[in-house]
C-alpha cells in the first residue's frame, strides 16, 4: 500500500487540497464503517481532517484506529462522520475496513482524471484578485516495485518539484530515497500528476512543493 503527504515550503503542514465538481462525486446508498489508518509506522501522528477538499487548512485530527462512518467518496477524498457527529474529509488511504491492517473502503474512484472547481472558495471582493496555492487535480499513486516487495522494503520517498503555470511538475528531485525501484516509481507517479497552478494576485505563478510517498506492505 502507498499514500502521499504534502509539504509546502519548510512548514510541515499536511496539504491535501483539490478542487470541486459535483459530476465526479459519488454518493453512497448507505454508510460504510471504517477505521482511521495512519500507515505502517510506530507511534504515527494523528490524521488531519478537513472541512472541505477546497479548504486546505485542517480543522481537527483523528487518532489511529478511531472508528468513522464513510458517507461518500469524492475523487481522492472520503467524506466521513466521526464519533462527535461532525462531517469532515480525509484522504482515501486514511480509512480502512480493518482495524488491524489496511483494507481499502469499497468505493472505487470513477475513471479518468479527477477535476474539481474550487473557484467559489477563491472569490475575493472587487479589486482584490484571488491568491491560492497550487491544487492537485489528478494524483495517481505509485506502484510497489517487484524488487522492493521481494525485499520487503518499507518506508517513504520524498520528492520535491516546481509546479509551472502549465500545471505540470518540473525540476523534480528525490529528497529522501528508498532504492529498490521505489524512487523510480515515485518519480513516474509525480510526472503524471496535474495541477491547477498557484495564483498570486490573480496571476498564475510557478510554486514549489514536495510530496511524501509512503510505501508499506499489507500483512
Amino acid at each position: 500500500m502507498n499514500s502521499a503527504k504534502w509539504f509546502f515550503g519548510i512548514a510541515l503542514v499536511l496539504r491535501l487540497t483539490t478542487a470541486t465538481n459535483d459530476a465526479v462525486a459519488q454518493a453512497l446508498v448507505e454508510t460504510r464503517h471504517g477505521y482511521v489508518q495512519c500507515g505502517g509506522k510506530k507511534n504515527p501522528p494523528p490524521v488531519p481532517v478537513f472541512e472541505h477538499p477546497c479548504k486546505p487548512k485542517p480543522v481537527g485530527e483523528l487518532k489511529c484506529g478511531e472508528p468513522v462512518e464513510v458517507i461518500s467518496r469524492d475523487g481522492p477524498w472520503l467524506k466521513i462522520r466521526g464519533a462527535d457527529g461532525f462531517e469532515r474529509y480525509l484522504g482515501v488511504t486514511s480509512v480502512s475496513q480493518s482495524k488491524k491492517k489496511f483494507l481499502a473502503i469499497d468505493l472505487p474512484a470513477p475513471p479518468g482524471p479527477y477535476v474539481r472547481d474550487c473557484s467559489a472558495f477563491w472569490q475575493q471582493p472587487p479589486g482584490q484578485p484571488g491568491t491560492h496555492a497550487f491544487i492537485p487535480l489528478y494524483s495517481p499513486q505509485p506502484e510497489y516495485s517487484v524488487e522492493a516487495r521481494n525485499a520487503k522494503m518499507q518506508g517513504s520517498v520524498v520528492v520535491s518539484f516546481t509546479v509551472g503555470t502549465d500545471g505540470i511538475a518540473h525540476d523534480i528531485v528525490v529528497r529522501r530515497s528508498l532504492g529498490h525501484g521505489l524512487d523510480e516509481k515515485a518519480l513516474a507517479a509525480i510526472r503524471q500528476w496535474r495541477f491547477d497552478p498557484a495564483v498570486e494576485d490573480g496571476k498564475q505563478v510557478p510554486a514549489q512543493g514536495s510530496v511524501e510517498f509512503s510505501f508499506y506492505l499489507n500483512k
